[in-house]
């Protein structure tokens, strides 16, 4: 990989768990892409980050950069290129267009930060035919102007904690993933969110909007709202989306001086569209344990997904805080549905009791599921083998020893999900050798290291390792390391033991050989730029390795070389260090760019400097 790079990777087929095209497309010479937020448009896949730049040890905002990605060559798994633009400092807080359901939509990117009174979109033309794509920004609507300082704290640490905890960062000056897009054939929607402070007195709310554009014609704003219940919480990082019937969901963080980090959910059903407000009510993902403490970073991302099966169910992505501590967040993925009376769904509960199972025949029992809000439809069972069965309880008899992943997932009468897992581990009753391996030997002259770590029991675990050296010599463990006292021929033999005690042996045929000791060296490689020397000038810098004749790092040899272009002078010496590298910098400078070649003419130590053997003598900058 490059130094900065952005890897991507596309499924080959509608199973995550086949195989991918992979990509990487390098940032070499356009910065770090910090913060990417990708999408899927008609002929791209679109891509936002945020560029930096380092000068000296640090890392300075370089820009908003834009780009679009081949989609149609990464879909077919041949070469793609990433066809980009920095559109400036003066940008930031951007979202990558992202399309769901049927239709087409451009490569567009929003962002509402530009100003305080103007939702701002770009569109990436890309070209894909030609030998260029082209940029521009071909909107700015108005929308009703808004606060996104919340207070004067640094990098926006202005969201109380209860117990007196450091305050926690709003992220206010970005949007979060996604621009979502919809085609409902005679127009599109776009929908975007963000934090805001709503009344002047620093609490944090949302404001969200629906663009849309009707075919042929521009975008505009059909609706906006800005979501803050006056109950003194916090509420920040929302992301929103709008499911194929014309529902919109709101997924966000939650929290105040009496509320632990959490994850809520809110909406508009299609009845309300148009109207500027929320008709779902609140509902409680999950609600925080404790308060994060040591950074002021509340997650980073957030997401609200439209579940491509129903294209109903809302997916909501987000971090909270589980139990208190130091930097220390969990996800926390909410599905909930907006009902036609404008109610939010709750999600039901599964619930796996523990298994009880003998020799390879287990039962299992999810009567203890519930709903809060409704009934449980429906159970489906996967036993991890392959296996499924439905039903609030099951029995199922396994073909093999191991250990098996089973999950519950239950459905309410509304639609909703939730799984839950357990592990059960089944035996017959007849033990299984274990599989010795020898993983490793590596040697040093005379002294070698053993490793076996890749020894493995099928249906139990390795109880212990016993090594034998060939030479009479022994050791038990997982590693072991052993000086044999002449070279030669030795043949390793490792016995492995399980906890039902069976046992299996590897053995391995090894060669030591006497320690040998360098007699020569030489340079290996050699790098030239120049120093300040004080006052506007550069005196030139040469950096020389010198390696043994067995290729291991000298130190305390004596380099000395000659330096000749804009400036030249010789006989200058240095010393290498412990890594072998020797710094020679020239007593003469210049206020000039210096173009510098320097050679070594000499190099003198306890070994013998052979000169043909040097990889390189002479290098410029």
């Amino acid at each position: 990989m490059s130094s900065f790079s952005q890897c991507v990777a596309i499924s080959q087929t509608d199973d995550p768990r086949a195989g991918y095209n992979r990509y990487e497309f390098s940032f070499t010479g356009i910065g770090m892409n910090d913060y990417p937020k990708h999408g899927i448009v008609s002929d791209s896949i679109t891509l936002m980050a945020n560029l930096f730049t380092k000068r000296g040890a640090q890392f300075w905002y370089g820009g908003t950069w834009l780009a679009v990605l081949n989609k149609a060559a990464m879909y077919a798994g041949t070469t793609a290129t990433m066809r980009g633009f920095n559109i400036g400092t003066g940008q930031f807080g951007f979202v990558a267009g992202d399309l769901d359901g049927p239709g087409s939509a451009e490569a567009l990117f929003g962002t509402a930060m530009s100003t305080a009174s103007t939702f701002d979109i770009w569109r990436i033309t890309p070209n894909w035919g030609g030998s260029s794509a082209s940029i521009g920004k071909f909107a700015g609507i108005p929308v009703t102007p808004f606060d996104r300082t919340l207070c004067s704290a640094s990098r926006g640490a202005c969201i109380p904690q209860p117990e007196g905890a450091p305050a926690l960062e709003s992220l206010s000056d970005r949007l979060m993933h996604r621009l979502q897009i919809r085609d409902f054939g005679t127009y599109r929607t776009m929908l975007a969110a963000h934090t805001v402070d709503v009344n002047g007195t620093g609490i944090a709310g949302i404001r969200w909007y629906e663009f849309r554009q009707p075919t042929g014609g521009s975008w505009s704003l059909y609706q906006e709202g800005t979501y803050a219940p006056n109950d003194g919480q916090y509420r920040w990082m929302p992301s929103i989306a709008m499911n194929g019937r014309g529902d919109i969901g709101l997924g966000f963080l939650l929290g105040g001086p009496t509320t632990y980090l959490s994850v809520a959910a809110t909406g508009q059903s299609a009845a309300a569209s148009g109207s500027g407000a929320f008709d779902a009510v609140e509902l409680a993902c999950v609600d925080g344990g404790g308060v994060q403490e040591g950074v002021a970073r509340s997650g980073d991302y957030s997401s609200t997904s439209i579940d491509p099966a129903d294209d109903t169910t809302f997916w909501h992505t987000n971090e909270y805080v589980k139990f208190g501590g130091n930097f220390i967040w969990d996800t926390y993925v909410c599905p909930f549905t907006i009902g036609g009376g404008g109610g939010g769904n709750a999600p039901p509960s599964a619930v796996i009791a523990t298994p009880g199972c003998s020799g390879l025949s287990c039962a299992f029992d999810g009567s203890g599921s519930s709903d809060s809000d409704g009934t449980i439809a429906a159970y489906a069972w996967a036993f991890g083998d392959g296996g499924t069965a439905t039903g609030a309880t099951a029995n199922h008899t396994y073909a093999a020893d191991g250990t098996y992943t089973v999950s519950l997932t239950v459905t309410d009468d509304d639609g909703a999900t939730d799984t839950a897992t357990t592990q059960v581990t089944v035996d017959d009753g007849v033990n299984v050798p274990p599989n010795a391996l020898i993983t490793s030997i590596s040697c040093t002259g005379l002294d070698c290291t053993y490793d076996a770590s890749g020894s493995n029991d099928p249906d139990g675990s390795i109880a212990g390792y016993v090594w034998n050296f060939g030479d009479g010599g022994s050791a038990s463990g997982v590693t072991a390391s052993h000086s044999y006292t002449t070279a030669g021929g030795y043949t390793v033999t490792l016995t492995v033991t399980d906890n039902g005690g069976a046992s299996d042996q590897a053995t391995e045929a090894i060669t030591v050989t006497e320690p040998v000791d360098p007699v020569s060296m030489a340079v290996a490689a050699i790098t030239v730029d120049s120093v300040n020397a004080g006052g506007g000038r550069r005196a030139p810098r040469a950096r020389v390795t010198i390696h043994d004749d067995l290729g291991n790092a000298v130190a305390g040899a004596q380099v000395t070389g000659d330096f000749t272009g804009t400036v030249s002078e010789t006989g200058v010496t240095g010393v290498t260090g412990a890594d072998g590298i020797a710094t020679l910098v020239s007593s003469k400078s210049l206020k000039v760019k210096l173009k510098i070649t320097f050679c070594v003419t000499d190099v003198s130590g306890t070994l013998t400097y052979v000169a043909g053997d040097n990889v390189v003598t002479c290098a410029s900058n």
